[in-house]
Order: C-alpha cells, then structure tokens, then sequence
C-alpha cells in the first residue's frame, strides 16, 4: 500500500539548541502539500522552514515545537491529528539534549531495535535489519550515541523496526552531506521499496542528482512569500499598487512612506494622526520630493513595473 500524507496550512516554528547548529529559529508559514511515497527535499537554509516542518511532525521531544491551530493532516485519506502523526514519524537525527542522553546511554541500538520487533510482531530479525542498513556488528551492540557516524543508519534501523511511515532528517548542511551522502543512499534505498515517505531539509541538493527526489523550495512558504501573493491595491498617495489588500493592518509604502490603515478610507481633507499630515498634503510633497514628507526622502525606493496603474488607453 502507498503511502500517502496530506498537509494542509501548516504554519510553526522550531526553535533549535542542537549542537550542530546552535540556537536558531526555522519558521514555515501556509505549507500545504500531498506527500507519496519517496525522498522529498526540502530546500533552503535552516531558516526558511524546512525543519519547523519536520520537527513539528515528527517523534523527537524536549525541543520547543509551535505550529497553527489551522493545520489539518490527512494519512492514507483519514484526518489525524498531531500527536497522531508523530506516532508514525521517525526522526533520523542525533538529538544532543541531555534529558534524551540520560534516557538512552544504557541502551543498545541492537536492544531498541529488538524492542520494535516485539512490540509491532515484525517476521525480520534483528539481524536482518542490521544487515539492511549495513550496520557493523560493533556498532550495532552499542549506544547509539557511540557509533561515530553511523548514528543515522542505526537510527533509521531504529524507525524501521517500529514500523514507521514516514522519515525526517535534520537539516543538513553541505559540508555534513558530504560525508552522509553514501548512508543517505542505503536508507533511501530501503524505506522507499516499503513504501515510506523520506523528508530532508537541505541546502545542498546538487549532490542527491543520482537518487530519485522531489525538490519543495521552502521560500515559497515563508511570510514575505504569502504576502507577496496577496493582490496589492493602490496607495492613496503615490498611487503605485503596494499595499498588500489585508483588512485589519496598518501599512508603509515603500515607494513614499506614507503610513496608510487599509481598513478605513482615507480622506485628503482630513488630518491623518498616524502620519501628522494630511493626505493632499503628502501628494503635494510625493510630486516635489518624491517621498511623503522630506525625512523620508532616503528611505523610498522606485515602483516595480507591477506596481505601475495600469493605463487603458496603452496597447
């Protein structure tokens, strides 16, 4: 059976005090998607929200995960809900929190995977698993956090022997893949022919050109995005379209800096308090000066070509 995960208006941040990276925010705004079977990579730096994505859905604790009330989450058409999703999910990174150090540093990873076994009355043994992913025997009878860099094939053995769907890397960096990027490929190998679903946030995906893959740019779901999606209406003093059309914000047009509360209409008769002036006067002042008010004059910028009224009489 396919597996197939639907996400609908995700937006959450993850707040990382990893190691690896250091304390850092990944932020993701209105991430709608319908993921199948395969490695998807989620492109862009730490940032852009890759990991808020991945975080939020997936098994790993003692980090700050927060996400929208909006988000819906469909597995194989059924409407499940967050905590239900993490149950199939399996995180393939190394966590450095000290709460999951004290929690594991007696265990195996030959134990964990034996635990798996039992408790989902998998036929493989543990065995089996270890030769799946190429795990040697020494690393195998070891702590997980003592396998050097074999730690993600035995925490993808790990995921695979408690019949997890669905897989999630920590983000990865360049100079990180390239030492990965051959135990990348053992694990894609083998959670994809069962019918698994791979995500990975990355910088780098030049490197991943031989293994198959769907490219998401996370940049598209980024704030700035969103509202750049937005239809822009007119500023009532320059007249350029550069007001996202948002009912309840006050907002600066870039081109004049006149400060304009798209909610109410704007009357050039009346004194404006928000920018101590009245609108025939910043008119007057955009036509002379080119900014609202003169101490603005630094900080405009010149119209986009989409930002130009459009001229009926102009073929």
């Amino acid at each position: 059976m396919n597996n197939i995960l639907e996400i609908k208006s995700f937006s959450g941040c993850f707040t990382c005090n990893d190691l690896r990276v250091g304390m850092i925010q990944s932020i993701c705004y209105k991430f709608d998607y319908i993921f199948k079977q395969g490695l998807y990579l989620l492109s862009g730096n730490f940032d852009l929200g890759g990991c808020a994505f991945t975080y939020a859905i997936s098994d790993i604790k003692h980090y700050k995960r927060e996400f929208d009330n909006e988000l819906e989450i469909y597995f194989n058409d059924e409407n499940i809900n967050i905590n239900e999703i993490r149950k199939i999910t399996h995180n393939i990174g190394l966590t450095k929190h000290r709460k999951f150090y004290e929690r594991m540093k007696f265990n195996t990873v030959e134990n964990q995977v034996k635990k798996g076994i039992k408790a989902n009355n998998l036929t493989y043994t543990p065995n089996e698993i270890r030769d799946m992913f190429d795990i040697d025997q020494d690393r195998f009878i070891r702590n997980i956090h003592y396998v050097s860099k074999n730690h993600i094939l035995c925490n993808a053995a790990i995921g695979f022997a408690k019949n997890k769907k669905i897989f999630t890397f920590p983000w990865i960096n360049k100079s990180e893949l390239s030492i990965q990027i051959n135990k990348i490929k053992k694990i894609c190998n083998v959670l994809l022919e069962h019918n698994c679903i791979l995500l990975l946030p990355t910088n780098n995906i030049d490197v991943f050109v031989d293994i198959p893959h769907t490219v998401i740019d996370m940049s598209d779901y980024t704030v700035e995005s969103h509202l750049s999606k937005i239809p822009k209406i007119k500023c009532p003093c320059c007249e350029f379209f550069t007001l996202s059309d948002l009912r309840d914000q006050y907002q600066l047009c870039p081109v004049c800096y006149w400060k304009s509360c798209v909610f109410s209409s704007e009357n050039p008769h009346n004194y404006n308090n928000i920018n101590n002036l009245e609108l025939e006067q910043a008119k007057e002042n955009y036509r002379n000066l080119g900014a609202s008010e003169e101490q603005f004059v630094a900080y405009i910028r010149k119209p986009f070509d989409k930002e130009t009224p459009h001229d009926p009489h102009k073929t």
